[in-house]
């Protein structure tokens, strides 16, 4: 969290974090710190999406729903923050948004990407830039 060009993605993946560990307000407070959205859409998709995780698991649905929009806003058409939207409406008894959420996942086009799919493997999204340095070195 240190450095400038990790600093946002330290902070989202260790409120990931904190919510595994059940410390949500610690990890709504991480999120919290960083000062304007970030420019990277895919770390803009990631936070939005674990503030809903978190604003979920606080109990703070209204909260959780926007966010998880606003991850779609930064994504459109991922699939993970359809699903968790899709649940929360659910859970809420707004059966028809459920069901128009569950309809675009079905609908969605075989070769849509969702970055959450890749988040798991943790500096991934810098994969190409490491091999193209390594190119370079090699050369």
């Amino acid at each position: 969290m240190k450095s400038p060009e990790t600093e946002v993605e330290a902070r989202v993946r260790a409120a990931r974090f904190l919510h595994g560990l059940g410390q949500f307000d610690r990890g709504l407070a991480l999120l919290d710190s960083i000062r304007s959205a970030p420019a990277d859409l895919e770390l803009r998709y990631f936070s939005q999406l674990v503030r809903g995780q978190l604003l979920a698991a606080s109990g703070r649905l209204d909260d959780a729903a926007a966010a998880f929009r606003g991850a779609l806003a930064a994504w459109p058409g991922a699939q993970s923050a359809r699903v968790a939207l899709m649940t929360l409406s659910l859970s809420r008894g707004n059966r028809e948004e459920a069901a128009s959420l569950a309809e675009a996942v079905q609908m969605a086009a075989a070769d849509q990407y969702d970055p959450w799919w890749t988040y798991w493997l943790g500096d991934y999204r810098a994969y190409p830039a490491v091999l193209e340095k390594l190119r370079e070195l090699g050369r």
